[in-house]
């Protein structure tokens, strides 16, 4: 499922906290166990997952991109539409991030947030909530993928080392499946 909502920017660079926003989307969509990506559907924008706690790391975050990446006006693209460092910074900080989702709620770290970074504003902005749902698949005992015979001892018992051909031991009980 997908769901896109607004964000009016004011400034020309600007950061702002969009964590309990994300958090209501996924609430509202009932996912219990998952995982959920957003993403902003511009070119001269970021989403970052860092502390929010404290704004004025947003605003540290511009200020080092400011100095990393000055407005010069020499970059080629400065030819044609006069924004390429904000380009070169939503490059450097990336569109998109993908959270876990346990018991319903967004898993991030006691100080994490969601950011959106406007690197040419303003404008009206458009992040993009997209998120699935996990399915598991569990193994009888005995029972393997199709990628078993890979396996060497794959007919151990329960809780014995198998080996992979030309790799490490792992315990039964960490064989991964994806569905």
């Amino acid at each position: 499922m997908t769901e896109i909502f607004e964000v009016e920017t004011r400034e020309a660079q600007q950061s702002f906290d969009l964590t309990e926003r994300v958090r209501e989307i996924v609430k509202r969509a009932g996912v219990e166990r998952g995982l959920c990506q957003i993403m902003v559907l511009h070119s001269t924008c970021a989403i970052v997952v860092n502390e929010t706690a404290d704004p004025n790391i947003g605003r540290d975050v511009l200020d080092a991109l400011s100095r990393a990446v000055p407005t010069r006006g020499d970059w080629l693209h400065d030819q044609i539409d006069d924004n390429a460092a904000a380009h070169i910074k939503a490059s450097i900080l990336g569109p998109s991030e993908i959270l876990p989702v346990a018991r319903g709620e967004l898993l991030l770290g006691t100080w994490q947030g969601i950011w959106l970074f406007e690197l040419d504003g303003p404008r009206t902005r458009r992040p993009c909530t997209c998120w699935r749902a996990e399915r598991s698949l569990r193994l009888e005992a005995g029972s393997f993928p199709a990628r078993a015979p890979l396996l060497a001892g794959a007919r151990g018992g329960a809780g014995k080392a198998r080996r992979p051909l030309g790799g490490r031991a792992f315990p039964r009980r960490f064989l991964l499946v994806r569905v």
